[in-house]
């Protein structure tokens, strides 16, 4: 498939009305709020992991009228339970394990499950290009 193209069958269909899944009141910091959400990634589960400016990911079980708080505990900064500016891409594994890009320390952190703190597997020097997954 070529980059940039969504696998859906042929036959799949939308209803013309949307339902809010994560967030939906008002912008804002609480664990049912989300500020610019700016990626997202879905499980087999069906649970929603979401990146904000709140500089945290979010997990959405289905139906979950709050979010529970899954990394980015120490707020901003650089340690290794932090992020700094904003969060892009995230991807999750079949164990729970997250990866996520944290564009403001230039690097990439895998997160274990129900872990308190990440563990940085990538990291960006003046001589190597950016990347994102």
């Amino acid at each position: 498939m070529p980059p940039g193209d969504i696998d859906i069958c042929a036959s799949a269909t939308w209803t013309t009305d949307g339902v809010t899944v994560a967030g939906g009141r008002g912008m804002g910091s609480d664990l049912n709020q989300l500020s610019y959400p700016r990626g997202a990634f879905v499980d087999d589960t069906g649970a929603i992991y979401i990146t904000d400016d709140n500089l945290r990911v979010t997990k959405w079980e289905h139906g979950a009228t709050t979010g529970l708080m899954v990394a980015g505990f120490g707020g901003q900064g650089s340690g290794n339970d932090q992020f700094e500016y904003h969060l892009h891409n995230l991807a999750v594994n079949a164990e729970g394990t997250m990866f996520i890009c944290d564009k403001g320390n230039e690097r990439v952190v895998r997160w274990e499950k129900n872990a308190r703190s990440g563990i940085i597997v990538r990291i960006r020097s003046q001589q190597q290009p950016r990347a994102e997954i």
